[in-house]
């Protein structure tokens, strides 16, 4: 039998876990992309908003589970918009509103104890490294590898936003 030449990771609940309960936090995360909206004169209701998004962002869930299609939360904060009349929305607006919504995520995640000394006694061992993460924003996972320090372990790194692939 020959021994695997390369092995693949997920990041969220594999290297990193949440150390909080996500509801909480996604209402304020949320929250935050309203808010955000709003300072850059963009009218949604910050009484109901971010609950249309808790439900916009969990249908895009099902989908994509479904059908196996990747498009990103952007994109589904950017649909959201539109239906409520608010065409057109810079591509700066949807980003800053979006990063104020993993700011508040990103501090939820934590490494798990043994992730460095593993990558790196596997990397010793010779394996090469990939990361293939389901997640909806690519920037968000480039930011959590950034913030945990993961990113030179990994010879490789695709996620799902980036590929439109689930």
């Amino acid at each position: 039998m020959t021994s695997p030449l390369a092995l693949f990771f997920d990041l969220g609940n594999t290297l990193v876990y949440a150390k909080e309960p996500w509801q909480p936090i996604l209402l304020r995360a949320n929250k935050a992309v309203a808010e955000t909206l709003i300072k850059h004169n963009i009218s949604v209701d910050l009484r109901t908003f971010p609950y249309e998004l808790i439900t916009r962002i969990n249908a895009y869930y099902a989908y994509r589970d479904e059908t196996l299609k990747e498009t990103t939360t952007l994109d589904v904060l950017n649909s959201l918009l539109h239906e409520k009349g608010l065409r057109d929305t810079p591509d700066f607006i949807l980003r800053a509103a979006m990063d104020a919504k993993y700011a508040i995520t990103q501090r939820n995640w934590h490494l798990e104890i043994d992730v460095h000394p593993v990558l790196l006694a596997l990397k010793h061992s010779g394996y090469r490294l990939a990361l293939l993460s389901n997640a909806g924003d690519d920037p968000d996972v480039q930011a959590l590898l950034e913030q945990h320090n993961l990113r030179p372990y990994f010879d490789f790194i695709l996620t799902s936003a980036k590929s439109s692939y689930r």
